[in-house]
């Protein structure tokens, strides 16, 4: 095996054509993960630049094309039989591959480290986007055995890859058997099947009431206002039976539901920020505590006291709950923080499993809250659809044991998704080996 320069297999050519208004276009699109494919068809007035070149795949049936821009991220590739005939700017340089350098070759060999190393080394021109002009490619080197040798490297590759292929097929398998798994518990763990009952647990109604006298006792203290009576429960509302010990209710029945506030405007006022040290959580704060185990960790702002007067700060642990833009995400607060309406709080009265509980039938019921939503460019439900969601109640002990369950089954299934990334990355690894032995033979 040889190293020879890209300029002795690649031949660049040039088809000019000068584009007519009122003649349709057909173009191409250059992208890293697709390479060149079709990407449609623009009259030549919308078409900025007049002089352009035109894909002839009869005259040079494999032809290599890249983007000056953006060679170094992988737009590349050779283009197949339905771009014929596109036109490409001079941005887009073609070349025909030449008789000695197989074509599935040479594709194979742009993903190898001894190419991509000098790739990157170039010291290429350009601000926003780095730029490098076809002159300076050809005169980089590729590996060039004897063409036989090439097609036997490409069959080695080709058998390599149909095996990552089923393996990678197997592990997206197990990845969404995991997914429904974690669906399986959420649901069981909201409809009584996850553990058992326990005749001596306080029933549920009991709780209710527990939870309705708190409720009184704060609009006597003045702390929350009274709120409207929620509708009763229909029986046929009712979607499923529920064990001894549970009830149905109202989900604004199950704790204390609030929105969050920010009433001034404009909310970007920057007096509400300057020397800001209070957290301002923001739906995309709260999407992104799914990454942390539903836990917020980030704040989109921060207030200062001025903000924190025209809102209000809520206490470390509240769930918090989006209703606007990524409808019932949840996260719970990992800080004191102030949230607008966008956000509902959820806070309950007795302890940490109901909110932790309350996460796992919001979770399930996602799916049904986002079809509450208006049908507007941003979907969004109201505080008041929250409140009247019908709500399965388990007596407190058991709510302790379904966290408890719920948690272990959970940190079971991360654990299974652990190990198939860490398989995903093992296997695409070893392509790496093997294009790696590929080409230093």
């Amino acid at each position: 095996m040889r190293e020879a320069k890209i300029s002795e297999v690649l031949k660049q050519y040039k088809i000019y054509h000068f584009v007519e208004d009122d003649t349709e276009y057909r173009q191409v699109t250059i992208s890293i993960h697709s390479g060149v494919s079709y990407r449609g068809t623009k009259f030549g007035r919308d078409i900025g630049r007049k002089r352009q070149f035109v894909i002839d795949l009869e005259e040079y049936p494999n032809t290599f094309i890249f983007t000056r821009q953006g060679v170094q991220n992988g737009s590349y590739g050779i283009a197949p039989k339905e771009v014929h005939g596109c036109v490409v700017t001079e941005n887009m340089p073609m070349f025909s591959i030449e008789p000695t350098l197989n074509p599935e070759y040479l594709e194979y060999y742009l993903q190898t480290n001894h190419f991509q190393d000098q790739l990157q080394a170039l010291n290429a021109s350009g601000s926003a986007q780095k730029s490098i002009h076809e002159k300076v490619l050809l005169q980089l080197n590729i590996l060039l055995p004897d063409i036989e040798e090439q097609k036997l490297i490409v069959d080695e590759i080709k058998s390599v890859e149909n095996k990552q292929s089923k393996v990678l097929d197997e592990l997206q398998t197990q990845s969404e058997l995991i997914n429904k798994l974690r669906s399986s518990i959420l649901s069981d763990a909201v409809s009584g099947k996850l553990v058992p009952q326990d005749p001596n647990d306080e029933s549920a109604e009991v709780l209710l009431e527990k939870i309705k006298a708190e409720k009184e006792k704060l609009i006597k203290e003045g702390k929350i206002k009274k709120q409207k009576p929620l509708q009763p429960i229909d029986e046929h509302e009712i979607p499923y039976e529920l064990p001894d010990g549970w009830v149905w209710c109202r989900f604004g029945d199950s704790g204390l539901l609030e929105r969050g506030k920010s009433k001034h405007r404009p909310r970007n006022d920057k007096r509400l920020y300057k020397d800001g040290h209070i957290p301002l959580v923001q739906t995309g704060d709260v999407s992104s505590a799914k990454k942390n185990n539903f836990f917020i960790t980030t704040a989109t702002a921060y207030y200062n006291d001025i903000g924190l007067e025209q809102s209000r700060l809520w206490a470390k642990g509240t769930l918090c709950i989006t209703i606007a833009a990524n409808i019932a995400d949840i996260g719970f607060l990992d800080f004191d923080a102030c949230f607008p309406d966008s956000v509902v709080g959820y806070q309950s009265f007795f302890d940490d499993f109901t909110r932790k509980y309350v996460s796992y039938y919001l979770m399930n019921a996602k799916a049904d809250l986002i079809r509450f939503a208006p049908s507007t460019a941003q979907k969004n439900i109201n505080l008041g659809i929250l409140n009247e969601l019908l709500f399965p109640l388990p007596p407190l002990e058991e709510q302790k044991r379904i966290v408890e369950k719920v948690e272990k089954l959970m940190a079971t299934c991360d654990a299974l998704e652990i190990e198939v990334l860490n398989s995903k990355t093992e296997t695409e690894k070893l392509m790496q080996s093997v294009l790696k032995e590929a080409f230093t033979k």
